[in-house]
């Protein structure tokens, strides 16, 4: 929900921010959060929020705990499209890229995959990072809508 964004401004020029501070943003954004969308997420992401909160001694969201004790059929809180891509695993699993391309979603890889992440952490470039997990953030949105045949988003994700 673009709402989510209102809030929290997009870092400066210069700015610099710990993992602590990031994973705290993160899990004041969660909070507030009803329902979850990704894509891979309950393989990836969730484990991975989950694990780094708590090395960084950050209260994990309620939201992140019931998704990650969540069923595979169940939807709520957390819909994972990866899992609606392959009907529940019973097919083969490919890349956001790959489902993006067949139906017809602009790619989020285009100007770089998840290979440079750790290139733009190193050098702290913050708007490339933004830039990647945003394209990632609308490709997953859009692939939602179009396994899902929800209707077309009225607003944008802000830039």
């Amino acid at each position: 929900d673009a709402d989510l964004f209102d809030n929290h401004e997009s870092p400066g020029a210069g700015t610099s921010y710990t993992e602590t501070s990031v994973l705290s943003t993160a899990a004041a954004v969660l909070d507030k959060a009803m329902f979850l969308i990704t894509f891979n997420g309950h393989s990836f992401d969730i484990p991975t929020l989950i694990h780094r909160m708590r090395i960084n001694e950050v209260t994990i969201p309620a939201i992140l705990t019931r998704a990650a004790a969540q069923k595979p059929w169940e939807r709520e809180p957390h819909l994972d499209v990866l899992n609606v891509c392959t009907f529940g695993g019973a097919t083969w699993r490919y890349s956001l890229e790959a489902y993006c391309i067949a139906y017809g979603i602009e790619n989020p890889k285009a100007e770089g995959d998840g290979s440079h992440v750790e290139e733009l952490i190193r050098t702290r470039d913050g708007a490339g990072l933004l830039k990647y997990l945003t394209g990632d953030l609308r490709s997953t949105e859009k692939l939602w809508r179009a396994v899902t045949q929800q209707p077309a988003a009225q607003t944008e994700l802000p830039d």
